[in-house]
């Protein structure tokens, strides 16, 4: 390992105080103080168990990593939960379950990999090497995303969108929606709507600050209806608009607004 990239004095002491690998004393030792470990320390260990195929203590120095999935859905423990529960919250994949597994899983799969490939920046400066993997996994997670809502939008522009005509949301609720949110645009209220609206998936984002905060009409000519603007037909607009609809309406911030508990 070069000059450069040298463990702290605790990883270290804990890597030369580890018993041989293979043995119980090391499986006892790393069972009691393995909770207390550096990071760095563990990514250490994986490597060793990796090639010594030591498949027993990887899978405890793995769970120390990562920590547990429990009962209730949530994870305890570990040293990466906090560094992708953080970055889920500023990607906006903690408001949708399915988005967020997607995302964990994603970050996992990067760890495992990193685990494997040798490079020693993981071993002293876990925190930050892991912030940077997720950091990419989320962008790539983001471009997927937008993608598929690009592809939509391709598909009902050539009138071959995968909703079926019954499944259309109904334009007046949709407006009827923007008069509540035009309720909920006081100063002391706006900046919990556009953060609400932020977190909405890009198009669906778009959509609802247009026909809801700037008041534009969603179809017309002349280049400054949210059709125009997004360069999408009416009837796609309708359907960003009834898939925002229901999820703000699900937001705790704007209900406790729109039912005058805040």
């Amino acid at each position: 390992m070069s000059p450069d990239f040298q463990r702290s004095d605790k990883s270290a002491a804990e890597i030369a105080a580890v018993p041989a690998l293979g043995t119980t004393e090391c499986m006892a030792h790393v069972r009691m103080f393995g909770g207390a470990f550096e990071a760095e320390t563990l990514v250490h260990l994986l490597r060793r168990c990796l090639a010594k195929q030591d498949s027993v203590l990887f899978e405890m120095c793995g769970r120390l990593l990562i920590g547990r999935e429990e009962a209730d859905g949530r994870w305890h423990g570990g040293h990466c939960e906090g560094i992708i529960v953080n970055l889920a919250c500023s990607f906006g994949f903690n408001r949708n379950r399915e988005a967020m597994r997607e995302f964990r899983a994603g970050c996992h799969g990067a760890l495992w990999r990193e685990v494997s490939n040798g490079r020693p920046f993981w071993e002293v400066r876990f925190g930050r090497a892991f912030r940077m993997k997720c950091i990419d996994v989320a962008r790539s997670q983001v471009r997927k995303q937008t993608a598929a809502e690009d592809e939509e939008d391709a598909l009902a522009a050539m009138g071959g969108s995968s909703a079926d005509t019954d499944d259309l949301p109904d334009p007046t609720a949709t407006a009827a929606f923007g008069e509540v949110v035009a309720r909920l645009s006081s100063a002391a209220h706006e900046a919990v709507l556009l953060a609400a609206i932020r977190h909405l998936p890009k198009r669906q984002a778009r959509a609802a600050f247009l026909a809801w905060v700037e008041g534009r009409a969603i179809e017309g000519t002349g280049g400054n209806s949210v059709e125009s603007l997004m360069g999408i037909t009416a009837r796609r607009v309708y359907m960003l608009l009834a898939k925002a609809r229901v999820t703000l309406q699900a937001d705790p911030a704007i209900r406790a607004i729109w039912f005058g508990e805040a």
